[in-house]
């Protein structure tokens, strides 16, 4: 049997990366939705011009600072849970050390750690969790100003993190099966939030006689194109 100390940590972790997985996925839908789309999908539910439609979504200035604010939110709660530190109380490595060192009663076979653990002990400077805790520490040392430059700079894939991500669910998926529990991983139920707002602000741009909505649309897509958007019900 564990007990009910290393059951807590371990539900704290899997708080922490429930929040982070729902602030990167929102990270990334807001910011490249085409490349949202490509990997995860979107349940659109209507027949958008799917150009058009990511278009809307990069352009608009809500959506843009939901994106960098979520962005920012996940490198600094990532970064916690795949923490070497001793001072950040719910890491994994935290735990590990104290099921390892007996300081929680358990019956876990800590194999199920390796692979994340080999993840957090990589000194390569390369690595996706590497740059992640570059950015989390420029983003606390700079201003607002400077985050579109440090994230470009300092950017990993989103295919990368997404892999990374796979890789601590995999060992959170692993060690719950232990005590025969299975926590909640989805975050579909949030995302599709979004896509209800996204088949307003479609629709907006469909009737809309804004003279600057018109320019943003014909600057970007042919007229015959923008005729069929215009006319076509959802």
């Amino acid at each position: 049997m564990n007990n009910d100390q290393s059951l807590e940590h371990l539900d704290n972790i899997h708080l922490m990366y429930y929040k982070s997985k729902i602030y990167l996925a929102e990270s990334h839908l807001m910011t490249s939705p085409k490349s949202y789309h490509d990997k995860l999908g979107l349940d659109l539910k209507a027949d958008y011009d799917l150009d058009i439609l990511f278009f809307i979504i990069k352009k608009s200035l809500v959506y843009n600072q939901l994106g960098n604010r979520s962005w920012m939110l996940y490198v600094i709660e990532i970064t916690k849970i795949l923490s070497s530190s001793n001072s950040d109380k719910f890491s994994i490595m935290k735990l590990y050390k104290k099921l390892k060192n007996k300081e929680y009663k358990n019956s876990y076979n800590l194999q199920c750690f390796d692979e994340i653990k080999a993840i957090i002990e990589d000194e390569n400077k390369e690595s996706v969790l590497s740059k992640l805790k570059v950015l989390r520490d420029q983003f606390y040392a700079h201003s607002d100003e400077d985050f579109n430059k440090i994230t470009h700079e300092l950017f990993p894939t989103y295919a990368e993190i997404w892999d990374l991500m796979d890789k601590v669910e995999k060992f959170l998926r692993a060690i719950y099966s232990q005590d025969i529990k299975e926590p909640m991983f989805s975050i579909d139920h949030i995302i599709n939030r979004y896509i209800f707002d996204f088949k307003r602000i479609y629709r907006y741009y469909q009737i809309a006689e804004d003279h600057g909505v018109q320019y943003s649309l014909y600057s970007n897509f042919s007229k015959e194109r923008i005729e069929i958007f215009r006319t076509k019900k959802l």
